[in-house]
């Protein structure tokens, strides 16, 4: 099985191009066989370069990783980003993420879509959810908002857009055992 993309924050010694023959002395053939051997400290048996080499797994649990709270702002839903999706993409993350957008709003209207990053509004950069509702608090509603982007690609653009505070209000989400509830 071989590798085509490895998680660019882990401590891992698995890189892309590595041929992962076996965990364990188990053989694996398809991506199965691997999540059925893989326990924290496993030893993978990988071919790097045509050359044998045994490497201790890294594993990390995913299971309690999830946004619970998140910024409806100008129609889309902002969050902390998911470590998986810097993991998939292959870029660091940064900012914001856009989870969703909806139709009709200014998010979609000026340009954004979910699957970005917010880097900066307004020229403050942001590094998280709370600087994200700190920096967009403190706007004047009446005015153009200017934000710089990125793609999960790593392309960075920069919009501007225009709030309807009346039809999308900023609002505050909180997940709880019975969904998602505005704070």
């Amino acid at each position: 099985m071989e590798v085509w993309r490895s998680d660019p924050s882990a401590t891992s010694e698995v890189r892309p191009g590595d041929f992962l023959v076996a965990v364990d002395d188990q053989p694996v053939a398809i991506f199965e066989d691997y999540q059925q051997a893989l326990k924290e400290g496993s030893k993978l048996h990988l071919i790097r370069n045509g050359t044998p080499l045994t490497v201790e797994a890294k594993t990390q649990d995913l299971t309690a990783r999830q946004s619970e709270r998140a910024l409806i702002w100008a129609g889309a839903i902002v969050q902390d980003e998911h470590p998986e999706v810097s993991r998939e993409s292959g870029t660091p993350a940064r900012g914001v993420y856009i989870g969703w957008h909806y139709a009709g709003t200014p998010a979609r209207r000026y340009g954004m879509t979910y699957g970005q990053r917010i880097l900066a509004v307004n020229g403050t950069l942001i590094d998280g959810l709370d600087s994200f509702i700190e920096a967009v608090s403190e706007l004047d509603e009446s005015e153009p908002v200017r934000l710089q982007m990125q793609t999960l690609q790593g392309r960075e653009f920069a919009l501007s857009l225009r709030l309807d505070p009346v039809w999308w209000p900023t609002r505050v989400l909180r997940q709880s055992e019975d969904g998602w509830r505005p704070e």
